[in-house]
């Protein structure tokens, strides 16, 4: 059998980082994880693409077991962990499985930072459509935890807006209007009528406009587009978030 090197020297248990459990802890599919594994050793004709545990049982053959040392590449797990998630999300039974488990993370790292006003929304059809929106763009489960704006509604102030717009208010009124009549809630739709929305408010500029939404939906400067946030938390959702920052931000007398 080959040695595995890691870092340059030989894989040894010295190495905190090596056990399954850490890797389980970081959010590996363990699938993925023995996928991984056969990619040092080969024993297989290819040996560096996709296999579940019943391809690699079926093609494993003794004779293409190297005997040089193989090296990790933990960027090469990344891959594979992302390529498994997209695989269970073909099929019933493991989608179902990805969906509990992504619910489960989410609950137990933001549960319990809640406040008093704030709700976590782990709904089971959600938590699919997020993962089948952002498993192109993710390596485990976990990455997912990071967009905390899609599981709680951002708590927003004055403070989020300083460097908008003067009309800021006048900007989400528009954009609120337009999209209670918009009928196909979908990203291709989505850009093209904010596009519009945009080139029909002469005095601030399409960077600013953009910014504005992305800060009233997530409280996040930076973050996926703003069509895809739309479309990721749907209409009801949306339209909710974008009037709880224009009250937040209209004048009084209005």
């Amino acid at each position: 059998m080959s040695y595995v090197v890691w870092d340059g020297s030989k894989l040894s248990k010295r190495q905190g980082d090596i056990f399954v459990e850490k890797f389980k802890d970081s959010g590996y599919l363990p699938e993925a994880l023995l996928n991984f594994i056969t990619f040092c050793g080969s024993g297989y004709e290819d040996n560096k693409s996709i296999k579940d545990l019943n391809e690699l049982v079926q093609q494993f053959c003794i004779d293409k077991v190297s005997t040089h040392s193989a090296t990790l590449d933990m960027e090469q797990l990344d891959r594979i962990n992302r390529s498994h998630i997209c695989r269970n999300l073909t099929d019933d039974r493991q989608k179902h499985k990805l969906t509990t488990e992504l619910a489960f993370a989410i609950q137990n790292k933001l549960g319990k930072r809640l406040s008093t006003h704030q709700r976590l929304n782990v709904n089971h059809d959600f938590v699919l459509k997020v993962l089948q929106l952002r498993k192109n763009h993710i390596n485990k489960l976990q990455d997912l935890l990071e967009y905390e704006y899609l599981w709680i509604e951002p708590e927003l102030s004055q403070d989020h807006f300083n460097n908008t717009s003067e009309i800021t208010d006048e900007i989400l009124s528009l954009v609120i209007k337009e999209l209670e009549s918009c009928e196909v809630f979908e990203q291709d739709e989505l850009h093209q009528l904010l596009t519009s929305v945009a080139s029909q408010i002469h005095n601030v500029k399409s960077g600013v406009f953009w910014k504005t939404l992305r800060l009233a939906l997530s409280g996040k400067k930076e973050g996926p587009s703003v069509k895809e946030m739309l479309a990721i938390l749907g209409k009801e959702e949306s339209i909710k978030r974008l009037e709880t920052a224009f009250n937040l931000l209209k004048p009084k007398d209005k």
